[in-house]
């Protein structure tokens, strides 16, 4: 019976020592995203290989107010990667410059271990509007990471390459987060827009603890159709004309010979001789008797 009770309070104690451990809440959005695999050049334009990369949207307030709120200010993102670089183009509205405050930031958890505090796969980089790295300003910045960015006439866009410390191929799944710190021109902080953390319902900020972060798949190269171009058929062989042959003209028809007289006869002549002695004799017999 003593052994039964001993066993009980053990038991109870446990119990109670777990429940004043104090977990996290997890109260994440649920977020993931799919980089097709390509390699942009990064010059702060979007080439046509950006166009097979969705857009996904920054605009989670850490205060849990609405994003409405702040109409002057916008992020949205695009991701490409390959087995050197993590590639994003981002594109912001702000219509109150800050440049100091106005920063894109970019978290990964490279092996996905989401260990609360910072391993060495995890990193935090942020971009100023024009595309300089915020030197040394989060936990393992990739200080060597490139960037360009450009004014538009909303805000400006920054096209950028982030190196990878880890080896990835395709498949991969890492921790992934995403946010615009957004000054102003009365205060250096006005709000933080998250991408997946809810700070407001209990997650702990990015830029402390990995565990809340979003999910980033690394997908396969977009097969890009190539138009056929119809082999253009040879053009028939003309035929060569044929010759124009000159009309054959009629031959001439020969003069029909000359009507051949009759070749005197033989008898005929000695006819004539004949006839031609009597007239002479009697021409001689008619003179003598006169």
């Amino acid at each position: 019976m003593k052994t039964k009770l001993l066993s009980v309070i053990i038991c109870a104690a446990l119990c109670a020592a777990l429940l004043s451990i104090p977990f996290a809440i997890n109260a994440d959005f649920g977020r993931t995203y799919t980089a097709p695999k390509g390699t942009p050049a990064i010059d702060g334009e979007a080439e046509a290989i950006w166009d097979h990369a969705e857009w996904t949207d920054v605009d989670r307030p850490y205060d849990g107010s609405a994003a409405s709120d702040y109409p002057g200010a916008a992020l949205r993102m695009k991701f490409l990667w390959d087995e050197t670089n993590f590639y994003f183009f981002a594109e912001v509205t702000d219509s109150d410059v800050n440049y100091d405050n106005d920063i894109v930031e970019i978290y990964l958890d490279e092996l996905n271990c989401r260990m609360g505090e910072y391993q060495a796969d995890d990193s935090q980089t942020r971009f100023y509007k024009d595309g300089v790295v915020v030197a040394g300003s989060g936990t393992n910045c990739k200080e060597n990471s490139t960037a360009v960015g450009k004014d538009t006439d909303t805000g400006w866009v920054i096209e950028g390459a982030i190196p990878w410390t880890e080896a990835h191929k395709e498949g991969n799944v890492i921790g992934f987060e995403l946010m615009y710190n957004i000054g102003d021109s009365n205060a250096d902080f006005a709000q933080a827009f998250r991408w997946n953390v809810d700070t407001a319902n209990g997650d702990p900020a990015p830029w402390q603890d990995t565990t809340a972060w979003g999910n980033l798949t690394l997908g396969a190269a977009p097969v890009i159709a190539v138009e056929e171009v119809p082999a253009e058929e040879p053009a028939a062989a003309e035929e060569p004309a044929a010759e124009e042959v000159p009309a054959a003209e009629a031959p001439v028809a020969a003069a029909p010979p000359a009507a051949a007289l009759p070749a005197a006869q033989t008898s005929d002549t000695a006819a004539i001789a004949i006839l031609a002695v009597a007239a002479v004799f009697a021409t001689a017999v008619l003179i003598k008797k006169h």
